[in-house]
């Protein structure tokens, strides 16, 4: 199951202390007169050891679940068959549970460790940047002499861009049908990221690459589409352990980015002053 980290921690503490919570559970199995006290004593510490490292939903799921509320309220029947049933399937369920996490997160660290100025263009860049996708220099645009450029785009901005095609205004309905064909042409050989291959105008910036960000399962999104857009972000970058810019036209975006730790690069429409810094 992925994982949520919290903002400001280190991604190597978070493996650290899974790997070691799922040590000390496999440890319990041995003593069954006191495996009640330890398990309780074990998910308490490790409560305690994560809580500022992931998210509370991800402490439920690892830790807290519907099984742990039972076992306290079933307290009276400790030693008894029942009791051993219910840990037993608990504790298994919780080793698979975490060895799991472990498993995502370090992929998700090997996905996020390549080298390349991360950039999150929102669901406006697709519609109002002057240049089409296949067109884009990110590079003049953000004015960077960087050429590795690695684009995120979370699968909100493509359901946003699908949820534009239907608009009244015909250039919207274009830029959104055309930018969709684009992704999905240029994804369709990886799973939910792909490589701009060297024959493609985008590939003339260097090395460029465009990964769509899926929501992981379980995931709920948040009720604005932008809070969502910057949430992915931010979760991209505490794995990365670098920054990640985001690219707008929007000023309220900008502000959320800004907020979220992102750093935020507005973009003017041209009958719009140029921000100046």
């Amino acid at each position: 199951m992925p994982i949520k980290l919290n903002p400001g921690a280190d991604v190597d503490a978070v493996v650290r202390g899974l790997q070691e919570a799922a040590t000390n559970l496999g440890n319990l199995y041995g003593a069954r007169e006191t495996r009640y006290a330890d398990y309780c004593r074990w998910a308490n510490n490790t409560v305690r050891q994560l809580r500022h490292l992931i998210g509370s939903a991800d402490l439920e799921a690892l830790v807290l679940t519907r099984r742990y509320w039972a076992a306290q309220s079933l307290a009276a029947f400790v030693n008894t068959p029942v009791m051993n049933e219910l840990l037993n399937m608990e504790m298994d369920e919780r080793k698979a549970a975490f060895e799991d996490a472990i498993t995502d997160l370090k992929a998700d660290i090997r996905l996020w460790s390549r080298q390349g100025k991360l950039v999150l263009p929102d669901t406006t860049i697709f519609i109002q940047l002057p240049e089409k996708l296949e067109q884009w220099n990110l590079s003049a645009t953000l004015g960077t002499a960087e050429l590795d450029l690695r684009v995120i785009v979370p699968i909100i901005v493509v359901d946003e861009l699908d949820r534009l095609k239907e608009s009244k205004d015909r250039c919207v309905r274009w830029r959104a049908g055309y930018s969709l064909a684009v992704l999905e042409r240029l994804t369709r050989q990886g799973a939910g990221a792909g490589e701009v291959v060297a024959s493609d105008p985008l590939a003339r910036q260097g090395g460029v690459t465009i990964e769509v960000v899926l929501d992981p399962p379980g995931h709920v999104r948040l009720p604005l589409p932008d809070d969502e857009i910057v949430d992915r972000g931010r979760a991209v970058q505490i794995i990365a352990g670098r920054p990640v810019t985001l690219l707008t036209y929007d000023t309220g975006q900008t502000m959320r980015a800004r907020q979220a730790g992102l750093r935020p690069h507005k973009l003017s429409k041209p009958d719009e002053p140029e921000p100046t810094n």
